[in-house]
């Protein structure tokens, strides 16, 4: 619905805000008006009363009549819309008046007039009147003279005021619509031209799906908000975009890897059952060739469940208190079985005690991984060398091997999942290839990252390849604890 459009609550609030505005200043400016305008009439009747007051005694002296000297204020203090008129103080009778105050405040005398209403120094009286349906304002003010007092009233309408106003609230009233209507569309077009990249951007990324991930979001300006945000998006796009690549890889290698051990088991399988009579040897065979396959199918099946849970944060590391001396020692002594049937000898000399923290499993896992890839590319007759020492305040584990190497275009590669160098590639000797499925060393890397270390093929050449195993080495305080430990069990 439009109510729900961003660009019509935008409108909509810029035009209530502005309406919220308009109409304080409006009535700011209104109420400004009539009060400057109210307090600039009063000021002129005030001077004007004063100076009339003034005059009045100069004439009083200069004539010796109380009359002629009213009656000569009163002439000389003619003005379009003032009326000027003077009354005896004490009985309050109209002495001289101007021919504008006589017509401003008609024959009813003013509501000030009375025997005491002025005494000795009373203040002016500034007052309203309402003469024929019309504001005049009014000031009197006492004047005393030597055996006499007056008062000077001063009288102008308030119709031009009044007037000025009416006009005032008219402008107000056309000008305060129109300028609400002329908000409201010009918030609602400069909301349209403002939101426009992010519908384009919503456009765009309606049409990307899994398939499309390469396509990017428009950026019209890279240096406003709009435009980091696209630019953000556009990073994420990257990042999922490799993110599917890399499992599509991973599924297709994932399912050709299956795919080997299951064919096997079923060939194996039918081939037993296809004639009624076997021996006891045959199918013997048969067995052994169908459970080294499920053994090698549980192998990477559970790679793959390792890997998985990696990526996903769901391994959690069992860490306890051990000496990565120890775990070394005892993956060395369980691979001595498999090297001595490959012809390879293995040998360990430990560089005194290396106290870890860390999950024991998982350290031995990825030792099992490298000094079994060692073994298994290593020619007869060869020797893997294994050693763990300590070095600028880390622990390392090497695994060397004497076999021909790694091709130099194949070493960037030999960490990722499945990547597995061929016969057919320079340097590939290993003696069962269909025995691994490349998930050895990725496996050992990410143990090792999940430990704080680090996992690298620091050579590899014509004489052999070496993978170490950077972990970061415990504080001192950490050793002697477990040293003491050690010493009481």
């Amino acid at each position: 619905m439009l109510i729900h459009s961003v660009r019509v609550r935008l409108a909509a609030w810029y035009a209530g805000t502005f309406a919220v505005f308009v109409l304080l200043f409006a009535v700011a400016a209104y109420w400004f008006l009539g009060h400057t305008t109210r307090e600039r009439i009063d000021e002129h009747l005030a001077e004007t009363a004063h100076a009339a007051g003034t005059a009045l005694m100069n004439e009083r002296i200069e004539t010796g009549s109380d009359s002629a000297a009213a009656r000569s204020v009163v002439e000389d203090f003619v003005f379009r819309d003032v009326g000027v008129a003077v009354y005896d103080g004490e009985t309050g009778a109209l002495m001289a008046a101007s021919p504008v105050y006589h017509a401003t405040t008609g024959s009813a005398p003013p509501t000030w007039v009375s025997s005491d209403h002025f005494m000795d120094g009373a203040e002016p009286l500034l007052q309203t009147l309402r003469v024929k349906g019309e504001g005049v304002s009014a000031y009197a003010v006492p004047l005393l003279a030597p055996g006499r007092s007056f008062v000077i009233e001063t009288t102008q309408p308030l119709r031009a005021q009044t007037e000025a106003l009416a006009e005032a609230r008219l402008a107000l009233l056309i000008g305060i619509p129109l300028g609400l209507m002329l908000a409201t569309v010009g918030g609602y077009l400069l909301g349209r031209k403002s939101l426009q990249p992010v519908v384009a951007m919503g456009d765009a990324a309606a049409r990307i799906g899994a398939t499309t991930l390469r396509e990017r979001l428009p950026v019209v300006n890279p240096r406003d908000e709009l435009g980091h945000l696209a630019g953000v998006f556009n990073e994420l796009l990257g990042r999922l975009d490799r993110s599917f690549e890399q499992q599509r890889r991973f599924m297709a290698d994932a399912s050709h890897e299956l795919r080997t051990p299951v064919a096997i088991i079923k060939g194996e399988a039918e081939l037993a059952l296809s004639r009624d009579a076997r021996s006891s040897a045959e199918l013997r065979v048969a067995l052994a060739t169908v459970h080294g396959e499920s053994r090698r199918l549980t192998r990477i099946v559970d790679d793959l469940f390792l890997l998985a849970r990696a990526n996903a944060g769901d391994q959690p590391l069992v860490a306890e208190s051990l000496y990565l001396e120890e775990v070394a020692a005892e993956s060395v002594h369980a691979a001595r079985t498999l090297a001595a049937s490959a012809g390879v000898a293995i040998r360990y000399v430990p560089e005194g005690e290396l106290p870890f923290r860390g999950d024991e499993g998982l350290l031995r896992r990825m030792l099992d991984n490298l000094i079994g890839n060692a073994i298994k590319f290593s020619p007869r007759g060869t020797v893997v060398d294994v050693a763990a020492t300590r070095a600028n305040g880390d622990y390392l584990i090497e695994v060397r091997d004497a076999g021909p190497g790694i091709p130099r275009d194949a070493q960037p590669r030999v960490f990722e999942r499945f990547y597995r160098v061929h016969p057919g590639e320079e340097g590939g000797v290993a003696r069962d290839w269909s025995a691994g499925a490349g998930l050895g060393l990725p496996i050992a890397r990410w143990i090792a990252e999940a430990h704080g270390g680090r996992l690298e093929l620091t050579r590899s050449d014509a004489a052999g390849s070496t993978f170490t195993a950077q972990l970061p080495a415990t504080t001192d305080t950490d050793h002697a604890s477990m040293s003491a430990v050690r010493a009481s069990m």
